[in-house]
């Protein structure tokens, strides 16, 4: 109470200054305030320029003085006393330096700024200064050692002096005493300029200030206050239109801002009732009486089917428009949050929509009472939920289906949360494990009992993993169920860890499947393939045994056929040569005829062996240079080329090109296709052989591509398949002799290396054989190599 008292004691002392206008207070308070700033700051400032002149001027005197003490310390130790005098007196030249004095070791002067007080003891020349300051010297003096000290005292006057000295070698001391007043005094003259502008501009400044505070301040204060009236009236479009940043103006703008507010929610407010009457939710207020006659509905309620008029005339009661079996429900409910709350609920029910048709409706309901406790209105926003409650039959018949699914399969579903250490099992998981589903999920131990015992150490080592949030070793385990539990069941158990925000794992998301018919297929596909490997086996020797015999067969048509052959041709070659004039003509050529026939037999059966080697034949895989390769089949057909007169191109890279083949195979393959294009170009003018040689890409590992082309007949692309046939033939023998062997040995041979033959040509062209080998990195032999 008396501090309150006080406080309006204080309160009434101030008044007086409420009676001055404030255009003219303002200005005078704001003057008198920058008048002690400035003064203060000036004390400050000459205390600042005190510290600033002395720290300098010290500064100056020790540069100067470890200057000198080199220079005195050379020139004393050479014995020039006259140079060192010269030295000293020439310190006469450092601002404000007064007396400069060089003593001996026994304090007598040796040299000095004056001459007369050269050889004379420092004590009798200090007798004429002050006391304090001949004090400061002598101490000074008596300090000894060669190291720079520094002294600040008073002179006569207000005279502000710096004393110093410092050792010279061997055992003499420079002494000198230095007048900083006149530095002191600029600065201080400075800095009294510098407060009277300050003042002249502070005057200057309140002037202008009070100026402006006559023309903006209190015009724009009394706008502001006109705004505050009309807001005041109702009138929320009002505006101050104050700009700026002082305080005026921010009221201004606050003022301008809470009315822009007020008028946003306004609109909005208006925005808000017209977006609930034109959107799915319906909005309605009940009076807490019978029936639940509405007092407020909105425009959205035309989308039920219904006019609003209708239920707030009493036309139409919304207790009539809801579900026979879901009125006593909601009844119950409302009547007990009426007597005991909470105020605040929410209801689902059935509404009879305007065509006839019934929907679901979400109802969240509030409740406002009176002072005394009682329900006065009843709020509610209510929106159609039909197709929320279509979906959620839809998804539990889907989670029907699910489970349905699940048990045909014998699949489980299983979820560990690794934060809570808890766990969820699908209805499938309980049936396989024989566990009861309102005990809930089995903790790690009692699932590691229903697990057959050689499987528990690994399915222990799985739930430890999850236990500490790691990855097992395995994302999917096999092991058994226990015995007691049933007949022995095999699971197979998929884990897929999901991770965090931050990376860790959060939970372990599974399934179990019963895999117990998988493993039994397995045994028994064990079983036969180990059936079918003996029968591999015993089939092998048969062939091989097979393989003998058609060896030997092959020896005996080699023996047997070609003995008769060369008899027949023996007999037939003497018959032309001794009995030719017996025969006549006719007979001569029937005996040419046999002749003939006979060495197509034997050129047939050579050919027959020989397709029939190359079949069974074993294959010796290597690297090879094809140049090399393709340089010896042209040599041996070297005679047939010349006796043809073929005219043979050769496209051969300079770089080697090694090919992974079958040496004998590829010159056997070579030699045909080299001796066909001989025999079907022999009728060209001239023929023309050319073979190209080039690799299919860039790498050292791409295949080689061999193109051998003559001028010759060619072919119709129809027979591409056939040429390849044994014993086809596309032209007449008398015309071009030959087994029609020869190509399909080239495939066969290809075939058995891993590359490929085909072929290009148009009747009359001339033909293209395209050989695609297997390539290989062939280094070449060092001339001396082993």
């Amino acid at each position: 109470m008396n501090g309150e008292k006080k406080s309006v004691e204080s309160l009434g002392r101030g008044r007086w200054l409420l009676r001055w206008p404030a255009r003219l207070l303002l200005p005078v308070l704001m003057l008198l305030f920058a008048l002690a700033v400035s003064l203060l700051g000036h004390r400050l400032r000459v205390s600042e320029l005190d510290a600033s002149v002395l720290q300098t001027e010290q500064q100056r005197l020790r540069e100067r003085l470890a200057l000198e003490q080199g220079r005195l310390t050379q020139a004393t130790g050479q014995g020039d006393m006259g140079q060192a005098r010269r030295l000293v007196a020439g310190l006469a030249l450092h601002e404000g330096l007064m007396q400069a004095w060089l003593l001996e070791e026994d304090g007598r002067i040796a040299a000095a700024l004056s001459r007369a007080e050269i050889g004379r003891r420092l004590s009798t020349v200090l007798i004429a200064l002050p006391p304090a300051e001949r004090d400061a010297l002598m101490a000074l003096q008596q300090g000894g050692a060669s190291e720079l000290r520094l002294r600040t005292t008073h002179g006569p006057g207000q005279a502000r002096l710096l004393l110093g000295a410092v050792g010279v070698e061997p055992a003499r001391l420079l002494l000198v005493r230095v007048d900083i007043s006149h530095a002191l005094a600029v600065r201080q003259a400075q800095a009294r300029s510098d407060l009277l502008q300050q003042l002249l501009l502070t005057l200057l400044s309140v002037s202008l200030f009070g100026l402006l505070l006559h023309l903006l301040w209190f015009r724009r204060a009394d706008q502001l206050r006109h705004t505050a009236v009309q807001l005041g009236r109702g009138d929320l479009s009002a505006r101050a239109g104050l700009r700026g940043a002082d305080e005026l103006a921010l009221i201004g703008q606050a003022v301008d801002l809470m009315a822009s507010d007020l008028q946003q929610r306004q609109t909005e407010l208006q925005q808000l009732a017209d977006r609930i009457s034109h959107s799915p939710v319906v909005v309605m207020t009940w009076r807490n009486a019978e029936g639940w006659p509405a007092r407020y509905v909105s425009d959205s309620i035309a989308l039920w089917g219904y006019r609003r008029q209708d239920l707030l005339s009493g036309r139409i009661r919304y207790a009539d428009l809801m579900h026979p079996e879901d009125l006593t429900r909601i009844a119950g409910e409302v009547a007990r949050h009426l007597a005991q709350g909470p105020d605040e609920y929410r209801q689902e029910y059935r509404i009879r929509h305007g065509d006839g048709r019934w929907m679901w409706v979400e109802d969240r309901t509030w409740l406002a009472r009176d002072a005394v406790g009682q329900v006065v209105d009843i709020h509610g926003v209510l929106l159609d939920v039909s197709e929320l409650h279509a979906a959620r039959a839809e998804l539990a018949i889907q989670v029907r289906r699910l489970h349905e699914a699940e048990a045909h399969a014998r699949l489980g579903s299983w979820t560990y949360d690794v934060g809570n250490g808890r766990g969820w099992w699908s209805a499938q998981m309980y049936a396989l494990f024989n566990a009861d589903p309102s005990a809930g999920v089995p903790s790690f131990e009692d699932f590691v009992a229903r697990v057959h015992e050689a499987d528990r150490p690994a399915v222990r080592m799985m739930l430890q993993s999850f236990a500490q949030g790691v990855t097992p070793e395995r994302n999917v385990e096999f092991f058994r169920r226990h015995p007691d539990l049933g007949p022995t069941r095999w699971f197979s158990v998929t884990i897929y860890p999901e991770l965090g925000a931050e990376g860790r794992i959060q939970r372990f998301v599974g399934t179990t499947l019963d895999v117990t018919e998988t493993r039994q297929a397995e045994a028994t596909l064990r079983r036969i393939n180990i059936e079918l490997e003996h029968r591999v086996e015993a089939r092998t020797r048969e062939l091989t045994e097979l393989n003998q015999s058609l060896e030997s067969f092959v020896y005996t048509v080699s023996h047997d056929l070609k003995a008769p052959l060369r008899g027949i041709e023996g007999y037939g070659r003497l018959l032309l040569e001794e009995h030719a004039q017996q025969l006549g003509a006719e007979g001569r050529l029937f005996a040419e005829r046999i002749q003939e026939g006979t060495l197509r037999m034997s050129q047939l059966i050579d050919d027959l062996l020989a397709y029939a080697r190359m079949e069974r034949r074993a294959i010796s895989v290597q690297d090879v240079e094809l140049a090399s390769v393709l340089g010896q089949v042209i040599e041996d057909a070297r005679t047939d080329l010349e006796r043809g007169g073929v005219v043979l191109e050769l496209e051969v890279p300079d770089a080697p090109l090694g090919v992974r083949v079958d040496r004998e195979g590829l010159m056997l393959a070579l030699r045909n296709l080299l001796a066909n294009a001989i025999k079907f170009s022999a009728a060209s003018q001239p023929p023309r052989v050319h073979i190209a040689v080039r690799r299919l890409g860039p790498e050292a590992s791409d295949a080689i591509e061999l193109r051998l082309s003559d001028n010759g007949v060619g072919f119709d692309m129809a027979y591409h398949d056939r040429i390849f046939e044994i014993f086809q033939r596309l032209h007449r023998m008398e015309d071009y002799p030959g087994t029609g062997i020869g190509l399909a040995l080239v495939r066969k041979a290809m075939q058995r290396m891993g590359g490929t033959v085909r072929a290009e040509s148009r009747p009359g062209e001339g033909a293209t054989f395209v050989l695609t080998l297997p390539a290989a990195v062939f280094r070449p032999q060092e001339p001396g190599a082993a």
